[in-house]
């Protein structure tokens, strides 16, 4: 007998029980089976259980939601994004077939059932979405090598360029993230743009060379403390055409799309939608999207930065001065962008930052191992690496097994790669998955957005190496009740002399 933790799951939405026996009756063996019999009960179900559940055979017709607006329900979830439907209907009914397919059901069956067609059709189907996630995991690490590899160079030429242009050491950071905020906001709205999660990570990578060619300007022009003459004024205007040639004449130029992408930014983030701008006077759509974003970024952050001639403008003065034109002509689609996360903005921009990027974490553990076994000899160094890591295995083996088996909602969220990773527990009662990347950039309807400004904002002023805990009451949203909850963290610092944030443990408790 199959165990049953390896069998995969399969919700049944049907109203007839019997017609749910003859199912089942045909499948157990080789699945697990989750019943619902109404579009409504099939909707809490995939919201407790949403990472447990591998398919859902769905009825398209119901009492009370049918299997249309199920389909569409999952829509607006994303659940179909990694979720195949089949839907069950009748031969006769090709217009709510042709309609659910629409929607994004993967294949129908017909009533009667021939049990050899359905369970061949659901095994084709769960080995075909198997191998699409295996194929998404490998591309994702292979982009991921790549960016961390790309990193290096990117990080130590901006930062070059920061150093020398006086500004604070946060300007890449900040445009890289507004960068990537409004990308992922472009990609919910209609548009000709279609860009994948992989061109969002790429644009947002790539942005950080933006100012390269001010390595070409002079220093005393750089850091003018007043405004600059109109001379001056034309050589600053040639660092983007200097920047774009220096990434164009680059030997992996031809291969490499991050490079390409950083050549149209480069080139093309001071060019304005109406053609007033620089170098090559272009309009509308002619300057790349990739551009346009990070001219966008560049300008809201100058303007709520200090600089050497300048004060800083509030968020409110910087989103005013850029809506009405101040600034120059925009894409008004990415203006539309700007306005729907301005709330967000202020939350990101105000985060804790830590301030190496992970590949220079990766570099700094590379540096450390060589000095170790320079000091100790590599066989020794090597047998002492292995016991730590053997020592840190146990560790979280222990973490992992206590977090599995305690009723409670409880997350860690880390800092220098912005995830969140929720207990088994919490991800199943708040129909999310156990890992969100990225996590203030999702649906937060379960905490919202006002709950999660306080807790960052709480957790940057009120806590410290010193003391790290912090409890708090926050209102808690789950299947459309709110509650008071209880919510108890500590959050984490590195033990440098100049300790870092880097990140917050926590739980979430019912009151009372």
């Amino acid at each position: 007998m199959k165990n049953i933790a390896l069998k995969p799951t399969i919700l049944l939405v049907d109203d007839s029980k019997e017609n749910r026996k003859q199912i089942e009756d045909s499948l157990c063996n080789d699945y697990n089976i989750m019943e619902a019999c109404s579009g409504e009960e099939a909707i809490s179900i995939l919201n407790r259980n949403i990472t447990k559940i591998d398919m859902v055979l769905l009825k398209l017709y119901d009492t009370k939601i049918n299997g249309l607006e199920v389909l569409a329900i999952m829509n607006q979830h994303l659940w179909l994004d990694f979720m195949p439907v089949i839907v069950i209907c009748k031969n006769s009914d090709e217009a709510n077939i042709i309609q659910a397919y629409d929607m994004g059901a993967v294949a129908y069956i017909n009533k009667p059932y021939d049990r050899m067609i359905v369970r061949q059709r659901i095994r084709n189907l769960l080995s075909l979405y198997q191998k699409q996630r295996d194929m998404r995991k490998m591309l994702e690490q292979q982009v991921y090598e790549n960016e961390k590899n790309n990193n290096v160079m990117i990080t130590i030429l901006a930062h070059i360029v920061e150093f020398r242009n006086g500004e604070s050491g946060m300007h890449v950071m900040h445009i890289q993230t507004i960068t990537k905020l409004l990308l992922q906001c472009l990609q919910k709205k209609p548009n000709n743009y279609n860009l994948t999660d992989n061109d969002v990570l790429l644009i947002a990578t790539a942005s950080a060379l933006h100012d390269v060619g001010k390595i070409s300007v002079d220093d005393k022009i750089l850091n003018k403390p007043g405004r600059l003459n109109s001379e001056e004024f034309e050589v600053i205007k040639k660092h983007s055409a200097i920047g774009a040639d220096m990434l164009k004449d680059m030997e992996i130029y031809n291969n490499n799309k991050l490079i390409k992408t950083a050549y149209e930014i480069c080139r093309w983030h001071h060019e304005r939608y109406d053609g007033k701008g620089y170098p090559d006077g272009l309009v509308g759509e002619e300057i790349p999207i990739s551009a346009q974003v990070v001219s966008i970024a560049d300008v809201y952050d100058a303007l709520t930065s200090e600089r050497c001639y300048k004060k800083a403008y509030s968020h409110e003065k910087a989103m005013e001065m850029i809506e009405n034109g101040e600034c120059g002509a925009f894409n008004p689609l990415l203006l539309e962008c700007l306005e729907d996360i301005h709330e967000q903005l202020i939350i990101e921009l105000n985060r804790e930052y830590v301030d190496s990027p992970e590949i220079d974490m990766n570099l700094l553990s590379k540096v450390a191992d060589e000095i170790v076994e320079k000091q100790m000899g590599k066989e020794n160094a090597e047998d002492n690496k292995k016991s730590y890591s053997k020592r840190k295995d146990l560790v979280k083996m222990k973490a992992e097994f206590y977090s599995s088996t305690v009723k409670e909602i409880q997350f860690d969220y880390d800092a220098v790669h912005d995830i969140v990773k929720l207990s088994p527990y919490a991800s199943e009662v708040l129909g999310l998955p156990e890992e969100i990347v990225s996590p203030n950039s999702k649906n937060q309807d379960y905490l919202g957005k006002v709950n999660i400004a306080k807790i960052i904002n709480d957790i940057r002023n009120k806590t410290s190496p010193d003391n790290p805990r912090l409890d708090m009451n926050v209102e808690v949203k789950k299947e459309g009740v709110i509650s008071i909850y209880k919510l108890q963290m500590m959050s984490l610092w590195s033990d440098e002399d100049k300790a870092r944030y880097l990140g917050v443990v926590g739980r979430i408790i019912p009151v009372g």
